[in-house]
């Protein structure tokens, strides 16, 4: 899987996800949810070798669509991790 960022506007950038044989899919994204929350998850996915969380899922199958990109509505701190 291949993905590009591409800024497009100073608030708005372009995702594109490109797979093994297939045609490329792409978003324009906003760009200030979009980094701060998605990109954390590449990484996490990265570091900890996660198959089964949205980039292992992208890279599979998934569907580029704007559901699949929104951060989740906030539910507060998560268990186990407080604010200081």
């Amino acid at each position: 899987m291949k993905i590009v960022l591409t800024r497009v506007a100073s608030d708005r950038r372009r995702f594109v996800v490109g797979r093994n044989g297939a045609r490329p899919q792409a978003r324009d994204l906003e760009t200030r949810s979009f980094l701060g929350y998605n990109l954390v998850h590449l990484t996490v996915e990265r570091v900890f070798g996660f198959t089964a969380g949205f980039y292992g899922r992208l890279a599979s199958d998934i569907a580029l669509e704007p559901s699949t990109l929104q951060r989740p509505p906030s539910r507060g701190a998560s268990p186990g991790f407080s604010r200081t």
